[in-house]
């Protein structure tokens, strides 16, 4: 997906809730909370970054980048 801005230049277009479908099977998983796992698979995955993810999920780009961080130190760890 391609957007033109005010300038002329294209940019590549964040993805839309609409346009990502999220397997179940993803929160078999119980080593991390459901939040957890889904931040991540939406990181790793589709490739998000952290302010998609939070525009997504409606919750502050903070928030996610916490979550993303946890769940790597918790796989770390295991």
């Amino acid at each position: 997906m391609e957007e033109t801005t005010k300038k002329g230049s294209k940019t590549q277009g964040t993805k839309d809730a609409k346009d990502i479908s999220i397997p179940v099977s993803i929160f078999r998983d119980r080593e991390v909370t459901v939040f957890e796992r889904l931040v991540e698979y939406l990181k790793d995955e589709e490739g998000l970054r952290y302010c998609e993810i939070a525009a997504l999920l409606n919750r502050d780009h903070r928030t996610v980048y916490t979550i993303y961080n946890r769940v790597q130190t918790k796989r770390k760890y295991r």
